[in-house]
């Protein structure tokens, strides 16, 4: 049952847009709110998360095939209109989510942020020892995550920042 509803969701959302491929979607225009999401775009962004998790896709269109992240166009265009409450939204579920949850919404975030193809790696990790604290005190998977998706965060402030001095 679960590989059905995974394969059709990942078969759902096989449309990347290109300005992610691009990183277009990387630069947010000035005058745009980025602070809040309205409950509509956090339900959907849920969604996407908890009932479609993270897929992969290989893409033919380049000179080898490359396989990343697939990301739902409504996704990407929330993205694009609300970067950073978009991705601060995705924080929230790499810290607090349950493991594939948490992993879904670190692949998302970085796909959006820094490419489909950088994030791919992040759908293959395993989940067996995603939260178990090593005994050399080195930090968990999640809190990996979160330390990029935060790291994303202050770079996309930076750059509307920048934007809207100029």
């Amino acid at each position: 049952m679960f590989m059905k509803k995974g394969a059709l969701a990942c078969a759902w959302t096989l449309m990347v847009i290109s300005t992610v491929s691009t990183g277009e979607s990387r630069t947010q225009k000035k005058g745009v709110d980025t602070s809040i999401l309205t409950k509509q775009e956090i339900a959907l962004l849920r969604a996407i998360i908890y009932d479609e998790g993270l897929c992969t896709h290989i893409r033919k269109d380049t000179p080898w095939p490359q396989r990343e992240v697939s990301l739902r166009k409504d996704l990407v265009e929330l993205h694009q209109r609300k970067r950073i409450a978009t991705i601060k939204l995705l924080l929230e579920i790499v810290k607090g989510g349950r493991p594939i949850d948490s992993r879904a919404a670190a692949g998302m975030a970085l796909a959006l942020e820094e490419g489909p193809d950088y994030a791919v790696i992040i759908a293959d990790m395993s989940l067996d020892s995603f939260d178990k604290v090593k005994s050399n005190d080195s930090p968990t998977c999640r809190e990996k995550f979160v330390e990029q998706v935060e790291k994303s965060i202050g770079n996309a402030e930076k750059q509307f920042k920048e934007g809207d001095k100029k």
